[in-house]
């Protein structure tokens, strides 16, 4: 197609200098050069090559713009300061000097106060009937059971509810080992426990942790935390 078009375009010249031979055509210099341009800018319009390179070139020059933009957006996106994010972190816990759970959550005419411990395999034992379940402890543990004495402090009926109390129980043992109490459905179980005190009458709740069977016991206590408020009993 490119020698037909500049064969065409040598006759074309070639047919114009025929003419000049019976007709003299004067040409001013500009008509000369537009002619000059017409002839350039049809013979490149055929030019595959050429074609190629400014589809390459306005790539080049798109890709370059874009990469301009790019780095525009880049250095205004760091030059815009961040937003203040919503901190999750809880309040700092300070500690409290109280060893009644019941004043520690507030609870008023009744008190709850550790009593002693034991550790057994099944609790409670068979000459316990005031719960109807027993747990057993897993293979290689035992179960460490902390006992709490329940009672009414004034001359009218208490009302203990701490089911939907947010109260945090760890046992912390020779000071660095820490673990929760199991989630148990035992009927004094001091995390969902709810019952009413007649002046004068005194129950036990619990709280029940595994050990292995190999942990030695130097020191226990336990931390209690409510509204950010850790209170330490000393069990061991």
């Amino acid at each position: 197609m490119f020698k037909k078009v500049l064969w065409l375009s040598m006759l074309a010249v070639f047919c114009i200098g025929s003419c000049g031979c019976t007709q003299v055509i004067d040409l001013t210099d500009d008509e000369t050069k537009l002619i000059a341009e017409y002839a350039a800018d049809l013979l490149l319009s055929h030019d595959r090559g050429y074609e190629d390179r400014l589809q390459q070139g306005e790539t080049e020059m798109e890709e370059n713009t874009e990469s301009e933009e790019t780095t525009d957006t880049e250095m205004t996106t760091e030059a815009v300061p961040q937003s203040t994010e919503i901190s999750d972190e809880k309040p700092p816990v300070t500690e409290g000097t109280l060893e009644d759970i019941a004043q520690i959550v507030g609870i008023t005419g009744a008190s709850i106060r550790y009593q002693d411990y034991e550790i057994v395999k099944q609790y409670p034992t068979s000459n316990e009937g005031e719960n109807a379940v027993q747990l057993d402890a897993p293979e290689g543990y035992q179960l460490l059971v902390l006992r709490f004495a329940v009672s009414a402090t004034q001359e009218q009926q208490a009302e203990i509810s701490l089911m939907d109390q947010n109260i945090d129980y760890q046992l912390v043992c020779n000071d660095n080992l820490a673990a929760k109490p199991m989630l148990t459905i035992l009927t004094n179980d001091l995390t969902t426990l709810e019952m009413s005190m007649s002046p004068g009458q005194e129950k036990r709740a619990v709280l029940v942790f595994q050990i292995a069977d190999t942990q030695q016991l130097d020191s226990m206590e336990l931390r209690v935390t409510y509204n950010n408020i850790c209170n330490v009993i000393t069990i061991l």
